[in-house]
């Protein structure tokens, strides 16, 4: 049973500042509500978490894995950026002119349907965002190539 078996779609949370309950309530009525089904969790079993968690003013959705590796034009020999969360996967790659091309491909229509592509902020493709995205806010984690060289000892 995952999130995703839920008969959808999932209840929407309330603004956090007018949350029903607080995170130390939500994990008690979750540990009561597994309790009281006696391990024969099913869709009732995390339609009620997932009510618990809305109350909250948390969002409920699957987390999706995201890698990201550099590979190899094979005619060029220029690096190409490759991003894969499981049924998309992204291009970021430098173009013969000097631009640079970025190339999405999704796996299914269930990945299509999901997608959203922004530009500087503005949405490109996809559903309206239901929250406002801002990557310059977001925590960052990722590496320059000054800082990859200087880890391995090499320049790029």
């Amino acid at each position: 049973m995952c999130l995703s078996d839920l008969p959808g779609p999932h209840p929407l949370p309330v603004p956090r500042a007018h949350a029903l309950i607080s995170d130390i309530q939500a994990i008690e009525d979750i540990y009561r509500t597994l309790l009281a089904a006696y391990g024969n969790w099913g869709p009732d079993t995390l339609a009620a978490i997932s009510a618990i968690i809305a109350a909250t003013g948390r969002s409920i959705v699957d987390v999706e894995t995201i890698t990201a590796d550099m590979i190899e034009d094979a005619v060029t020999g220029w690096p190409i950026a490759r991003i894969q969360a499981n049924q998309i996967t992204g291009y970021v790659r430098q173009t013969l002119d000097g631009g640079i091309l970025v190339e999405l491909y999704t796996r299914d229509r269930r990945a299509d349907r999901h997608l959203r592509v922004t530009v500087d902020g503005q949405l490109l493709y996809g559903p309206a965002l239901t929250q406002a995205c801002d990557a310059a806010s977001s925590a960052m984690t990722s590496t320059t190539a000054a800082q990859a060289g200087e880890e391995t000892g090499r320049e790029r």
